[in-house]
């Protein structure tokens, strides 16, 4: 009731943040999470730490509660380090990783460069001018009648069978060396995807956390409730006292409001009507 009550004086929200127990249990068991995975994770890690330093000053029992929610600061950290706001691993993740990125650029420009020329040498054997990829290789479109004319390797061809897709000779080594900074390039991000995910399943904090969101998740929503039933907080007492003004059925629509009061010297209510009259109804509410 404390919490509660002091949920409705204070009108925090819970937005933003996420349910971590999937991600969370993956991570512990080893397996890899996928960048916007992380991202997510991290972004309800930060929504959560932002609402723990707001609640700090507000009510004792809210204090407390958002005092175990962790920091996770290593984590969150190392997130920002490694990947962007859309979940892919930057290019200064790690050293090795922008090393091969740094090499593929100028690669890639070489390709394109050699393609160009040779499309300008054919034009006759070009059904349009531009170049695209299949199979994760560098490609252009050749008219199937004239791929004699063109040495190479005939990676796709269109629905019409009136098009090729050809990977010329002269590209074949860098495609070749391309592909190979392609898979090196991969084992990188795989690494520091699993350096990640096991930082997240290693954080001691998050189980606390956790717990502390969802007894403030459940806080807030006795509260809303208690706005949207305009309900009242109880006096409890000892001493077998119970006076209720216009109380009523929370679960009964457009129910009848009743006075109930017992007392020591009067502590039997004798309660009469016709069927269907709402006694049961009232004798619910005040066991409730």
């Amino acid at each position: 009731q404390e919490i509660v009550a002091e949920a409705l004086a204070y009108p925090y929200r819970l937005g933003g943040i996420a349910d971590l127990r999937p991600a969370l249990a993956a991570a512990r068991e080893g397996l890899r999470l996928e960048g916007p995975q992380l991202r997510e994770v991290a972004a309800s890690l930060e929504a959560a730490v932002a609402l723990k330093h707001e609640l700090l000053d507000t009510g004792e029992h809210l204090k407390a509660l958002a005092g175990r929610i962790g920091e996770h600061t290593y984590f969150l950290r190392r997130i920002q380090e490694c990947l962007d706001e859309a979940g892919r691993v930057r290019d200064d993740a790690t050293p090795r990783l922008r090393e091969i990125r740094r090499r593929g650029n100028p690669l890639r420009e070489q390709i394109q460069e050699r393609l160009h020329q040779l499309m300008d040498r054919h034009p006759e054997a070009i059904q349009e001018r531009f170049i695209t990829l299949r199979r994760d290789r560098y490609v252009i479109p050749v008219k199937a009648s004239f791929q004699h004319k063109i040495p190479g390797i005939i990676l796709d061809q269109s629905d019409s069978g009136l098009t090729v897709y050809m990977e010329p000779s002269a590209v074949v080594p860098l495609n070749n060396q391309l592909a190979s900074l392609k898979l090196e390039e991969e084992a990188e991000v795989n690494r520091v995807l699993f350096e990640l995910s096991a930082i997240l399943g290693g954080d001691l904090e998050l189980d606390k956390t956790q717990q502390a969101l969802t007894e403030l998740d459940v806080a807030r929503a006795a509260a809303n409730l208690a706005e949207d039933w305009n309900l009242v907080r109880p006096r409890l007492n000892q001493e077998g006292l119970y006076r209720l003004k216009a109380a009523r059925h929370p679960l009964i629509a457009n129910p009848v409001h009743n006075d109930i009061e017992l007392t020591a010297e009067r502590r039997i209510l004798l309660i009469n009507g016709p069927k269907m009259g709402g006694k049961n109804a009232l004798l619910k509410n005040l066991g409730l």
